[in-house]
């Protein structure tokens, strides 16, 4: 069994952008094809960046409409999407457009209705138990060997169907490195050119040390000790990247992440700031396989819905202290909030919008009043915050970005969490599950928030941010295609230094390749240097080249939304330092010239 599929994954100098998609809320396999159009269209034309649509699960699951990883036939897809046939059609519509397709699967745990998989063996893991979303499936105990041929098999079944790559689901959760191990190894044996991306949090650097030839020609004998120098994935999801930058952008801590510039520097360096394996200190993962985003569907469905403006928002208008309970009633609030302000603002404050703004403030005991001028500095601050977040993921040495489906469009929709589940199901303490789930949520989980987390809904559009937010990302795109030093440079780590002074907090990195010369200038913080600040903002003490260096991009540009506080061309580096100016909550890029 060799697969066809002649993409590379991806060339040596060139970037994967991958965009995250969920098909039930495009609308089925035939109407996700229109996705695939508009991926296509930012294609042309780009010989250094390769692009890829990441199909959020798709096995078969109770009712027809859920978040996806609560599948119970590892070998179907989904029914309302369209069923196999369809699924195998949008993949060959995708190649015809020079699109790769990544499906997400989930080895973890079965979804809680319909699961049938245990009446043929022992599935699940009876010692091990649970995982935080059923129970964990049986890699390593009784008939375990069964287990892990299915997890295979099925593995086998989708790239065979013609997927270019898979993410496998929190595998930390399958709590067996000998059943990943084996998937890799059969996958590079069988479909050498597919890649698997891991979902871990472990941050092992084994995890993504490639596997030698003879381990991927002897899978079952080289995949028996539970410890093992390589378990051979190509790329990993980097939480401690994603989690350092929400903590900047909004300026919270957060899952023992701080909003600290010194750690987003060492893990531009080492790739992670968190270690699980002290050893792997001095050898870390390689930054390079490491899948950077700022947001991601676990990263707003488990937070109300939010979106990286969204967090920012509401950080900047400090809901969280003006609502009394719980951060639940926080996120409708601010919802609610949202929806008014973008409707008052696209029919000129009339008196009902003004009633409309103070109503729904009552409605949610919002303790300190928020007026329209606050809330449109935080909304015009998180913009600015936004194109930073991007910029950055742009930016970074890892050569695989993920931008989450809404986000490269400048949709401002909530991506919420969405299930159905049988009218009589109840948990041990005979509370209905659809009851459970929502109270957790803080929201009804079933259609209303399925079709609150719809992107075409005129309460959320903002045309004026969807231009520029295009805008913004062809930019970033066309910066990556015209310097190599971005494609395929490695950061040059005696020049990456961070500034944290003045209330600043600013990072920089200076990328080369041949005479290729990039310096991003990133600055999270909320003070301006230069014309509008308290004198310009130096770098320095960083051996800089000497000459001349050009804004090549300036996130701050008024044709991305910003105040146009730029630094008008050229600027002349001496003695080790450069003068700039440089903008708050912004990112800057210089390219030196000849």
């Amino acid at each position: 069994m060799k697969n066809n599929v002649t993409h590379n994954w991806p060339k040596e100098d060139e970037v994967l952008i991958i965009d995250e998609a969920h098909v039930g809320l495009l609308g089925g396999f035939e109407e996700t094809k229109k996705k695939i159009d508009k991926i296509a269209e930012s294609n042309i034309g780009q010989q250094k960046i390769a692009k890829a649509i990441e199909i959020m699960p798709i096995s078969e699951f109770y009712g027809s409409k859920n978040w996806g990883y609560d599948g119970v036939d590892w070998l179907t897809a989904e029914s309302s999407y369209g069923g196999v046939e369809k699924f195998k059609e949008l993949i060959d519509y995708a190649h015809k457009k020079n699109v790769k397709v990544i499906l997400d699967i989930v080895p973890n745990h079965l979804g809680p209705f319909g699961n049938v998989m245990n009446d043929y063996g022992q599935a699940f893991d009876p010692i091990k138990s649970k995982t935080p979303w059923g129970d964990a499936i049986n890699y390593e105990g009784t008939g375990n060997e069964y287990m892990r041929r299915a997890l295979v098999d099925m593995s086998l079944y989708w790239l065979n169907l013609g997927v270019d790559g898979l993410r496998l689901d929190m595998t930390k959760y399958m709590y067996s490195d000998i059943a990943l191990k084996l998937v890799h190894s059969e996958v590079k044996s069988h479909f050498p050119k597919a890649k698997i991306i891991n979902e871990d949090s472990r941050n092992l650097a084994r995890l993504v040390s490639p596997l030698e030839q003879y381990e991927i020609d002897n899978p079952e004998k080289e995949c028996s000790n539970n410890y093992m120098k390589r378990i051979g994935a190509d790329a990993q999801w980097d939480f401690d990247f994603q989690h350092t930058l929400e903590a900047l952008i909004t300026g919270r801590s957060g899952g023992g992440f701080d909003p600290s510039v010194c750690d987003l520097e060492e893990e531009f360096k080492n790739g992670f700031i968190k270690l699980e394996n002290p050893a792997d200190k001095n050898h870390p993962p390689k930054a390079d396989t490491n899948v950077v985003y700022h947001m991601s569907h676990d990263e707003s469905g488990n937070h109300g819905g939010k979106r990286t403006i969204h967090k920012a928002i509401a950080s900047k208008l400090d809901i969280y202290s003006r609502i009394m309970g719980d951060g639940k009633k926080a996120d409708a609030a601010f919802f609610d909030l949202f929806k008014t302000y973008l409707k008052g603002a696209k029919e000129g404050w009339t008196k009902a919008n003004n009633e409309e703004w103070r109503e729904v403030q009552k409605q949610h005991n919002i303790s300190r009043p928020i007026t329209k001028e606050e809330f449109s500095n935080a909304y015009d601050q998180s913009q600015a915050l936004n194109r930073l977040a991007l910029g950055t993921v742009m930016v970074h040495p890892s050569r695989t970005k993920m931008i989450l489906m809404g986000d490269d469009e400048g949709i401002l929709a909530p991506l919420k969490f969405f299930a159905e589940y049988p009218s009589d199901a109840k948990d041990d303490n005979g509370i209905p599950v659809s009851k459970k789930v929502s109270d957790e949520k803080g929201y009804p989980v079933g259609k209303p928030s399925f079709e609150d987390s719809k992107m075409d809904q005129e309460a959320y559009n903002d045309p004026k941010f969807r231009d520029e937010t295009i805008k913004y990302k062809q930019a970033l795109e066309k910066l990556i295609e015209e310097n190599p030093a971005l494609a395929n440079g490695k950061a040059d780590w005696d020049h990456l230094k961070t500034y944290n002074y003045k209330d600043a907090k600013v990072l920089h990195s200076l990328r080369k390749e041949g005479n290729n010369e990039i310096l991003a200038v990133m600055n999270f913080g909320d003070k301006d240097f230069g014309v509008r600040g308290e004198g310009k903002f130096t770098l320095r003490n960083i051996e800089l080249p000497d000459g001349k260096w050009k804004e090549i991009l300036n996130s701050d540009a008024k044709e991305f939304g910003g105040a146009g506080f730029t630094n008008g061309g050229v600027v002349s580096a001496g003695y080790g330092q450069l003068d700039i100016n440089l903008p708050k909550r912004s990112m800057v890029v210089f390219k030196r010239e000849a």
